[in-house]
């Protein structure tokens, strides 16, 4: 498995690539998208996912900018009518290579947000990690129960705080 984070100085945004097999998904990516395809041909992968885990207010998305580069399809929650990609809902998957990515519905950040839970089927059939929109109380005792001592690539950078007295996780920041 690869896994890379792509930071976007200056503007606190975290945009993830993620592959097997030869494949590839970018989790909300920024516009300048020449990074996923250097990091996407230097290890012999194909991007075949982009996933929108909420619509971006803050900054402009570059899920299309990719998509013209390399024909990925786009995805986005289900909960909101985008004008591009397909909608996904709760426990939709997706396979690339050893990886299977399970989609749950986590409004809150925003009504349509998603959040990938990642399995690596080579290691465990545990999840491995998650991806988010955000952090709330809430989500975070879904996930915690569901999934203890599961990786969270939190999204913002900004520092974790967290008030689920059971999490047992590790928090890529």
């Amino acid at each position: 498995m690869l896994f890379e984070r792509i930071v976007s100085e200056g503007i606190s945004h975290n945009s993830y690539l993620i592959g097997s097999g030869g494949r590839a998904a970018v989790i909300d990516p920024r516009r300048d998208c020449d990074i996923y395809l250097r990091i996407a041909r230097r290890n012999a992968l194909v991007i075949t996912h982009i996933f929108e885990t909420h619509r971006n207010e803050d900054y402009v998305i570059g899920s299309l900018e990719l998509k013209e580069r390399c024909g990925a399809e786009i995805y986005h929650g289900a909960q909101l009518a985008f004008a591009y990609g397909e909608p996904v809902k709760e426990g939709d998957m997706f396979t690339l290579g050893s990886l299977e990515l399970l989609v749950l519905e986590t409004p809150g950040h925003t009504e349509e947000s998603i959040s990938i839970v990642v399995y690596d089927k080579e290691i465990s059939d545990s999840p491995y990690m998650i991806f988010s929109a955000g952090w709330y109380d809430n989500f975070c005792f879904s996930i915690c129960d569901r999934f203890p001592g599961i990786t969270i690539p939190y999204h913002t950078g900004f520092p974790l705080v967290c008030n689920c007295k059971a999490c047992n996780f590790r928090c890529l920041n």
